[in-house]
């Protein structure tokens, strides 16, 4: 779950987790990012790439997210328009060791072959938490706070966000 607001609707990469230090074209990978004006979920559990787009363009503004998965099954939530998808093959568990990747990777040639992101996310970030088992996580960029700590990022600012501004 997360809100953004994106400066190049193009492409981007706005959320990474995969298998095997982001290697691999067959591996397990969860990622979520902007293509040619749309919000776009990829993921493959090891059978197979879903790839999940937004009904609507992604306009100027704010925008709030939720994109997941129960087992073969993904789904995309932008704004108040939901979108849905099954991926291929058997295998309904997602297997990834690597840390979570916000806005972007180091090395894009690493990535798997079939994700659709070329290039990090520009725009904003705000309010990103992930729901595991029905608890949701925030991040916290406060060091000690728990094990959703952001360790380390690259381009990352604090724009000061106020919601009565949101639009």
């Amino acid at each position: 779950m997360f809100q953004f607001r994106a400066d190049d609707t193009k492409n981007g990469l706005i959320v990474y987790v995969g298998q095997n230090s982001y290697l691999g074209g067959g591996d397990d990978f969860f990622a979520v990012g902007v293509n040619n004006n749309k919000l776009v979920l990829q993921y493959n559990l090891g059978s197979g790439v879903a790839a999940i787009e937004s009904q609507q363009n992604i306009s100027s503004g704010w925008h709030v997210v939720t994109a997941g998965r129960r087992g073969r099954k993904g789904y995309l939530y932008l704004d108040d328009t939901v979108s849905e998808g099954v991926s291929p093959g058997e295998l309904a568990g997602l297997n990834v060791f690597t840390p979570l990747y916000i806005g972007g990777v180091s090395a894009f040639n690493r990535l798997p072959n079939v994700i659709k992101f070329q290039k990090g996310f520009q725009g904003s970030i705000y309010d990103f938490a992930i729901k595991l088992d029905g608890a949701t996580y925030p991040l916290s960029t406060s060091t000690g706070s728990g094990e959703w700590d952001v360790i380390e990022g690259r381009n990352v600012k604090n724009e000061s966000f106020d919601d009565c501004s949101k639009q």
